[in-house]
């Protein structure tokens, strides 16, 4: 079984390895809907998910922490290590 501590560095570094953005840290979910459709973080940018990536999505948590890479390409919840391909709405 993985760590989640061993395994969220590993992700990110694959992150920053094949994008050539940077991230920025520190949001945290306010609200979201059920279905994992829309995500709106703290500093109030909404995000509209991905079909594909709403079966990950609708199970995260308000106020779980998230990273969004600084091309605004992915929302990266560091809470329980998955990357969402995600546009703003």
């Amino acid at each position: 079984m993985v760590c989640l501590k061993t395994l969220i560095p590993t992700l990110l570094a694959g992150l920053t390895l094949v994008s050539s953005g940077t991230l920025k840290a520190g949001d945290q979910i306010r609200q979201k809907t059920d279905d994992g459709s829309v995500i709106i973080l703290d500093d109030g940018s909404v995000w509209k998910v991905d079909p594909y990536d709403r079966y990950d999505s609708r199970f995260w948590s308000r106020y779980d922490n998230i990273i969004v890479k600084d091309d605004e390409s992915a929302l990266i919840n560091t809470d329980v290590g998955e990357k969402l391909a995600t546009r703003i709405e």
